[in-house]
């Protein structure tokens, strides 16, 4: 006599729970990749843009180096600017827009700012449409890094988003889950 039985050498979750995880994916991918990407290509547009914007003079109010490090102990240039635009009265913190100099150590960063940026008069760039937008180097600055978290990184997002969308249509378009393999033994 010969009874069956049901073995799933590798059981596979249910359709919808693939789906719902899948779906998690997707939106959790999504979410990343326009956090990463609105940072770096607004630093895109507006770098590139600034290129075409009207200057004025401005004063240096302070420089130096900000007393935070990033994560990996890097410092940047802290300058405060102050500017005029049709008789309103602006102040600004931007030095450019793209990647910025790292230093290692805060003395560092301190003495190349008052080096770059002694108080005083300095030519600042604004947009015309919104002038608290503003920079003191037009244009896009930066170096590899930059171009690896513009386009490199939201590229590989996209690669997997669309490996996880492809993923969901194959589930999608699948008959129902595979019950197991049947195997017959005897007794």
């Amino acid at each position: 006599m010969s009874t069956a039985k049901t073995r799933n050498p590798s059981p596979e979750l249910p359709k919808k729970t693939q789906v719902i995880i899948l779906l998690i994916g997707i939106a959790l991918l999504g979410w990343g990749f326009i956090m990463l990407a609105k940072q770096d290509l607004e630093a895109y547009y507006y770098g590139t843009a600034a290129t075409g914007w009207e200057s004025t003079t401005g004063r240096v109010i302070t420089t130096g180096a900000d007393p935070n490090p990033d994560r990996r102990g890097n410092r940047y240039v802290l300058v405060t600017y102050q500017y005029e635009v049709a008789g309103h009265p602006y102040f600004g913190n931007r030095e450019l827009f793209g990647a910025r100099v790292k230093f290692a150590d805060r003395s560092s960063a301190a003495a190349y700012a008052q080096d770059r940026y002694p108080p005083g008069p300095v030519k600042v760039y604004y947009r015309t449409s919104d002038p608290e937008i503003a920079v003191l180097l037009p244009g896009l600055q930066g170096g590899w890094e930059w171009w690896v978290g513009a386009f490199v990184v939201p590229g590989c997002f996209i690669v997997l988003l669309l490996g996880a969308f492809i993923r969901l249509w194959v589930i999608l378009r699948s008959g129902p889950a595979n019950p197991g393999n049947t195997v017959a033994t005897g007794a």
